[in-house]
C-alpha cells in the first residue's frame, strides 16, 4: 500500500465531522462505488484488494482509513481512472445522488444469513447501543477539550505577536506557486490518540515543524493557512481536529514544502527544520497568564485522554459486534461482487 493515506472524515472538539461530500463527490469521478453492508462483512478487504490491483496495474490510489478505526477503510480513489469505492453505512450513510448514471450501489446484504443474526438480535442490539455509548461520551470529553484549548489559545493571542509573526510567512512563503486553497483530511483522534497520516511529511522536499508554545504555535499555522488563501497560493490546509478551527498543518504541494505543528512522535530528519515560536510571543505576557495557560492546557489533554479512553473501548465493543457478522456472511458472494466491479474497472 502506498503512503497516498487520507482521512475522509475525522473525531474531534465538533464530533465526528465528515468530508465525504467533498471527498468523493460523483462530479469528480465518472464511476462512483458506494457499498452498503453491516461491519464485518468484508467492506474494507474489498477496498483494499481493488486498492492494490490499481497499484499492481501502475496506478496511485489514495486510500481513506476510517477515522475511528485505522485498520479499516473508508474508501479507495482511483483518479486516473475516474473510480472512486466508499463505504456508504453509518456513520458516514451516502445514498446515491445519481443512481445509474454515475453511481453504483454495492448491496453486501445478499451474503447475510439472516436467518442467523435474527437468531444473535439481542447481542447485536446490546453491542450496538454500547458501542453508540462510549462516542456519546467520546465527544462530550472532546468538546470539553475544545473549549479548554480554544481558552488556551484565546490568551495566548494577547502575547501574540502578530506583525512578527506576519513578516516572517511573507519571508518563508512569498514567491510559492499560485493556485486554490484546500481542506484535507489527514488528523483524527481515535482510540490510539491524536493521529496524523504521514502523506505530506513523505512527499515533502522540506518540512517545517512549529513548536507548540502556550497556544502560540497554532495561532501561527492559522495565520499561514491564511496567508496562503488570501495571496492565492496552491496548499492543502490540514485542521486540528480539537480545535477545527485551527489549522495544524499546510502542504505546499507545488513547491516541496510541508508545516505542520510538532508532535512528539514526529521523526526528526535532514528536512526538517524546527520553528521556535517562543519568539513571537512577548515573554511578559507569557510570564503574567502562565499559570493558567497551564491550567488549561492540562484539562485539556485530561479530557483529550478519557476520549480516547473512551474510542478504544468503542473499537473493542465493535470488534466483538463484527465477530457476528463474520461468523454469518457468505463471502463467496463478496467475492463475486468483487470479481465483476474489478472487472468494470479495469478490464472495460
Amino acid at each position: 500500500m502506498t503512503d497516498n493515506c487520507f482521512f475522509a472524515a475525522s473525531n474531534g472538539g465538533s464530533g465526528f465531522c465528515s468530508m465525504f461530500c467533498e471527498v468523493f463527490d460523483p462530479k469528480k469521478f465518472d464511476t462512483v462505488y458506494i457499498i452498503k453492508g453491516g461491519p464485518g462483512t468484508g467492506k474494507s478487504t474489498f477496498m483494499k484488494k481493488l486498492g492494490e490491483e490499481a497499484e499492481r496495474r501502475g496506478y496511485s490510489p489514495s486510500y481513506y482509513f476510517c477515522s475511528s478505526d485505522t485498520k479499516s477503510l473508508d474508501g479507495v480513489a482511483i483518479k486516473e481512472l475516474g473510480v472512486c469505492v466508499l463505504d456508504g453505512t453509518a456513520p458516514h450513510v451516502t445514498e446515491a445522488k445519481y443512481p445509474g448514471a454515475c453511481e453504483v450501489i454495492l448491496n453486501f446484504g445478499e451474503a447475510f444469513d439472516v436467518g442467523s443474526l435474527r437468531a444473535h438480535r439481542e447481542e447485536i442490539e446490546l453491542l450496538a447501543s454500547q458501542n453508540g455509548e462510549r462516542y456519546i461520551r467520546a465527544y462530550a470529553c472532546l468538546r470539553a477539550a475544545r473549549e479548554y484549548m480554544s481558552e488556551e489559545r484565546r490568551v495566548a493571542k494577547k502575547a501574540y505577536l502578530g506583525s512578527k509573526a506576519a513578516a516572517f510567512i511573507r519571508r518563508t512563503f512569498d514567491g510559492m506557486k499560485l493556485g486554490k486553497t484546500e481542506k484535507t483530511g489527514i488528523c483524527t483522534v481515535c482510540g490510539k490518540g491524536i493521529l496524523r497520516m504521514p502523506v505530506y511529511f513523505s512527499a515533502a522536499r522540506r518540512v517545517l515543524t512549529v513548536e507548540e508554545y502556550h497556544g502560540i504555535g497554532y495561532l501561527l499555522m492559522s495565520d499561514i493557512a491564511e496567508y496562503a488563501r488570501t495571496a492565492g497560493i496552491r496548499a492543502a490546509v490540514s485542521c486540528d481536529p480539537v480545535c477545527p478551527d485551527f489549522a495544524e498543518g499546510v502542504y505546499f504541494e507545488d513547491d516541496g514544502v510541508y508545516v505542520t505543528v510538532g508532535r512528539d512522535d514526529d521523526v526528526a530528519s535532514e528536512k526538517t527544520k524546527r520553528i521556535n515560536t517562543a519568539r513571537f510571543a512577548d515573554a511578559d505576557v507569557i510570564r503574567s497568564e502562565r499559570a493558567y495557560l497551564r491550567s488549561t492546557h492540562k484539562l485539556a489533554l485530561a479530557s483529550l485522554d478519557c476520549a480516547v479512553a473512551e474510542m478504544k473501548n468503542a473499537c473493542e465493543i465493535h470488534d466483538r459486534l463484527e465477530e457476528f457478522y463474520i461468523a454469518h456472511t457468505d463471502f463467496s458472494v463478496v467475492d463475486g461482487i468483487y470479481d465483476k466491479v474489478k472487472k468494470d474497472i479495469f478490464e472495460k
